[in-house]
């Protein structure tokens, strides 16, 4: 229940990005195809959390990036679902910016 609660606050969270990522967009977002919650794509998240650590829309996306891998080492939900998801809001915090 606790994991549901979390998913759904964290979703509507990312859904709420305003703020710009300006030249942000030269980070490689995307996880490596079937490994999107290993050392490397977590440390990405944090690479890019650290440049920005007041942009609201990427401090939305690392939570989500969080929450998701989460249920993925709960059981929760699959790996490949998580990396659908994340990359959604990803899509949708780069295009509400263009």
């Amino acid at each position: 229940m606790v994991s549901k609660v979390l998913f759904t606050t964290l979703l509507l969270f990312s859904a709420t990005g305003f703020a710009a990522i300006g030249d942000g967009d030269r980070f490689d977002f995307m996880p490596i195809p079937g490994e999107f919650c290993n050392a490397q794509s977590d440390q990405k998240q944090r690479d890019l959390f650290k440049q920005y650590p007041k942009d609201e829309g990427i401090i939305n996306l690392y939570a989500l990036y969080l929450g998701l891998c989460q249920l993925v080492h709960d059981g929760s939900i699959t790996e490949q679902t998580a990396s659908v998801l994340w990359a959604e809001q990803r899509n949708h915090l780069i295009e509400n910016r263009k």
